[in-house]
């Protein structure tokens, strides 16, 4: 059995240069925690203090024989979603939010109008970007939606924040993310 090593403990700081990257489901995307990202994905800016919140949910169901013992376990339900809340209002991250559709720009002076209804969000690929002195974490979803807003509240005093959570699907692999991690040597 191996030692504790404290050198593999790390946290899930954004990158300086931005923790959150979004792009059509058709982008090249990475297959490494350190290769540069694709030019057609977008930098979505600062997400809230409580960072990314990932959630695998799986529903059983469990067999049972006459006489009460389990003969087969059923997995009936998979589900992986990321959740965190954006921070920055600008037009990328508004379009995430509520549709690239919905928003829109009404005068030379920037400024922008949001158009709040029931359209369903595209599907979209997500990139999500950490790093921790020499360990580089990087969480790839090829195939995401997202599919639930949180609360949105306006106070004074406080950050105004959109959180959202992302509903992944299975890409071509059957894969709904893939988690890219490296430590950097000087």
């Amino acid at each position: 059995m191996a030692n504790p090593t404290a050198s593999n403990v790390a946290v899930g700081k954004p990158k300086a240069t931005g923790g959150v990257y979004s792009g059509a489901t058709t982008a090249t995307l990475p297959t490494n925690a350190s290769a540069a990202l694709d030019a057609s994905l977008t930098a979505l800016g600062y997400v809230g203090e409580d960072g990314l919140t990932q959630t695998k949910g799986q529903d059983i169901t469990k067999v049972h024989a006459w006489g009460g013992d389990v003969v087969k376990v059923l997995q009936t339900t998979d589900e992986l979603t990321y959740a965190w809340p954006f921070l920055e209002m600008t037009r990328a991250v508004f379009q995430e939010v509520f549709g690239v559709d919905n928003v829109s720009w009404v005068d030379a002076n920037g400024t922008q109008k949001v158009v709040i209804n029931s359209a369903q969000l595209d599907y979209r690929s997500f990139v999500f970007e950490m790093l921790d002195n020499d360990t580089a974490l990087r969480i790839v979803v090829p195939n995401g939606q997202i599919t639930s807003h949180g609360d949105v509240t306006f106070v004074d005093g406080e950050p105004i924040s959109f959180p959202v959570t992302l509903e992944c699907f299975p890409d071509a692999s059957g894969n709904k993310a893939y988690w890219y991690f490296t430590k950097f040597h000087s």
